[in-house]
Order: structure tokens, then sequence, then C-alpha cells
């Protein structure tokens, strides 16, 4: 941990509140908030930090969980149960907001945007359609902490009178809202605000040891549901028919979902932990396994992270492999990942359908493990750079964006080569590490554009 630890503060090290480049911030505290942050708040074993992470590209995302073994100036400063005794206020989560090129956060009681330069024509834009890059919006504002927005969290999920006994404490889950809308008449997407369904949904984070409570609005004219990949839940969450779980048009369920930490059983085996890639989606439209709402867009991703779990300097790029597309598109329109040279960057890949795939990223490799890292030099695991894939499964990695390979435009693609002919790749963008293009990468982009690869 030591060794992990000192790698984040030499990554963090030097860098302004105001000179954050793209990408950086998603967990990130920069100068003097950093330096405040940490100073003023001791951190929770196991905080319930809540942030709203809205994207153009790939897929917005909710974060539920967090991490307490931030160094100063480090990652990881949303957090829960914490004693912010700054002003003597007890929050319950910190949010930052990501704006540009800059790490700002907003007074919910005035314009001003502390920590970097902004117009307000800048803040007019982000409002009303939302920047190419993410937003980490609070969903409701209490304090202002020195670049750090406080927010006190309601104590106690309240759905709509369906919760009983779960497989967690729905009175002190973390609470969520999602709403199941129609997209376009081929399209139906959740979420995280009515009118804002995407595809894939929203990407929800977890760690171990955290208990969450959706509540899913179906604003649709057929009966959908939630049913999750590799947390806890009981029947009344399961999200099918057989169950009685599913949610009927105009109406709203609650879900509770928990990520649990490994054990030892009584009998000496190991109980694995919840950490790993997962994905949800729904199982009632359209018959009884839910076929009709996955192949119309009901479906994202959800990642657990053990508590030592490295967390990514940039966004996840989540990847649906479904049909002969990724996320429903073909080559050139596929999502366009992104990172600066030697940040740490995340993949998650969800295969539906009814196709197998193999899934190849070029210039960067993975261990074939539940993080897709090496736990020690000598693990013995695979090291890899294509997996095949089948439907509803998952898997996730993190790669040193081009790490002994230099950056550039990276293709990724299925390697079933017909599915690769008819347009299942995407490109990984590398910039420099001052988020510069390099050299080669905007023309092998545009290349990539009129699908010449």
């Amino acid at each position: 941990m030591a060794g992990r630890d000192s790698r984040r503060r030499a990554r963090s090290r030097g860098r302004g509140l105001g000179a954050c480049q793209e990408g950086v911030g998603l967990r990130r505290i920069h100068g003097r908030a950093a330096g405040l942050a940490h100073d003023q708040l001791r951190l929770s074993q196991r905080p319930p930090y809540v942030a709203v992470h809205v994207p153009d590209s790939p897929v917005p995302r909710r974060v539920v969980g967090g991490r307490s073994s931030s160094p100063r100036g480090g990652f990881a400063c949303f957090c829960g149960g914490c004693d912010a005794r700054h002003g003597g206020v007890y929050s319950s989560s910190l949010v930052l907001l990501t704006v540009g090129t800059g790490t700002y956060a907003r007074d919910p009681s005035s314009s001003q945007v502390q920590g970097g330069r902004t117009t307000d024509k800048e803040r007019a834009r982000v409002r009303l359609r939302i920047p190419a890059l993410f937003v980490a919006i609070a969903l409701v504002g209490s304090a202002l902490v020195a670049g750090v927005v406080v927010w006190s969290s309601p104590t106690g999920a309240q759905g709509d009178n369906e919760p009983a006994t779960e497989a967690c404490d729905a009175s002190t889950a973390e609470r969520l809202d999602l709403y199941a809308e129609r997209i376009n008449k081929n399209r139906i997407g959740y979420g995280l605000e009515p009118g804002k369904p995407t595809v894939p949904g929203p990407t929800i984070e977890m760690t171990e040891g955290d208990c969450l409570a959706i509540k899913l609005h179906n604003a649709t004219t057929k009966k959908v549901s939630l049913h999750t990949h590799g947390v806890d839940y009981t029947t009344r969450s399961d999200g099918t028919s057989l169950n009685r779980s599913c949610v009927r048009p105009g109406r709203s369920r609650t879900y509770v979902w928990q990520a649990h930490l490994g054990s030892m059983r009584d009998d000496n085996s190991v109980e694995p932990g919840s950490a790993g890639y997962w994905h949800y989606h729904d199982h009632c439209r359209g018959g009884a396994h839910g076929t009709g709402g996955i192949y119309r867009g009901l479906f994202g991703g959800l990642i657990v992270r053990a508590p030592d779990d490295p967390v990514p300097d940039v966004e996840p790029c989540v990847l649906v492999m479904i049909g002969t597309t990724f996320n429903f598109k073909r080559g050139p329109k596929t999502p366009l990942c992104q990172a600066n040279l030697g940040q740490r960057a995340e993949f998650v890949v969800i295969t539906h359908g009814d196709l197998f795939h193999t899934f190849h990223l070029h210039g960067h490799r993975w261990a074939d493990t539940r993080s897709g890292s090496l736990e020690a030099m000598d693990d013995p695991s695979r090291v890899i750079d294509n997996k095949t894939t089948g439907p509803a499964d998952s898997f996730g990695f993190q790669v040193i964006a081009g790490e002994r390979v230099g950056p550039g435009a990276w293709m990724y693609h299925c390697h079933v080569q017909n599915h690769s002919d008819l347009g299942m790749a995407g490109i990984f963008l590398v910039r420099n590490a001052d988020g510069s293009m390099p050299p080669g990468a905007q023309q092998a982009l545009d290349k990539f554009k009129r699908h010449d690869h």
C-alpha cells in the first residue's frame, strides 16, 4: 500500500486547482483545496459518498461508495461520514465540479465558481447542454469548503411503500433514482433525471460494504425492471416477472442492492467479495426474460471495487457489445475512449444479444483477473490483450495509457473478423501527457472517420 500511495502522491504533486487537465479531477482535489480537504476532514472507513457524472461520452455515471486511504492532494475526496470541522458541519458527501480543463467547486447559493477560470457564458453552456467531458453535480448543496461542496444526504431511504427486509438495511441505504424512458421509436434507456435517458444507462459504482436503494420510475408504456449481476439482493429486488418485481407503466419501485466484503465461511472455504465489473438490465419487457428491453437499450454498467482497488484517473469507458455494434454504434460512430499519456484508464466491457465476440485493444495489455491487475510480481495470472466474451458476460480492466508504447490513436475492436469488418471497432485516443494531440493522431482519427481502417 505504501508504494501505491507514493505513486498517487507523485501523480498529484505540483498540480494547481486551476490547472487540472482534461479527464483529471474525477477523484482528485488539487492544490489549496486538497490541503484544506484533507486537513479538515477525517475520512470514515466506508464513506457513502454521492456524486453524479454526466458526460456526453461514453455515459452518465452515478457513484456510490468510497475510499479512505487517499494521501494529501491525491484521490477520493468524495466522502461520507466525514467530520467536517470547518464550520462545524457534519458532511455526508463531498462533490467536485469539473468543467473543461479546470476543477471547480460551485456554491449553490451564488453564481461564483471557485478554483479555476470560467465565464458566465461557459457556465450557461454547462447548464444547458452538458460538456463533452464530465460534470460532477451536487444533488443537494449545503456548504462550501475551499473547493469542495459539502453535501448532507437524507437519513433513511424512502421508497414507494414497497421496501421490506432486504439483503441490507434499506432505511440507511444510499438512494438513487433511475428513470426508464423512450429515446426514440427504437430505443429506451435508463437516466438519472427525467427526460435524460441514455444507452448505455448510467454506470453505477459501489464499494464492498455499500448498500444502495434504487427507485426505478417507469415512464414507458410497458412494464420494465432493474435486474443486476454480481451483488446481493432478495427476490423482491430480482427484477423479474417470476418474482413479481417488475414496474408497471407510470409506477415506481425500489430495488435494494448490497456489495459485500469477502470472508471465511464456517467450513473454512472462502466467500468471495462482490468486487468486479458487472452490469444491470431490464428483465421484464418483451417477455419473461426481458429480451425486448435489452434489445431496446435498457442496460448499464456496474463497478464494484474492493477497498484497496486502484481508481482510474479518467471516466471509465463502457462498451456494450450487442449484435455487431458497440453501444448500438458502428465505426466511425463508436465511443471515443480518451486518456492522457501515463493516466490510469479503465474499460468496462459488457456483452448482450446472441453473438460471441473477442475484445482486443491495440498496444495495451491487462491481467485476466477480477480487476485486470496482477497482485504481485510472481502472480501467475495470464496477461492478455484479447478476451472472448459471450451474452451476459462482463469484464473490466485498467491500463496505464500509452505505457511503453506512447501516445496515439489505438484501435479497439472485436477480433471476429467479419464483425470488425462490419464496423465493430473504435478508438482509444491517448493524448500527450499535457493533453495535446500527438503527431499523426488527428490524421488517424480522420481516416477512421471515413471508416477506412
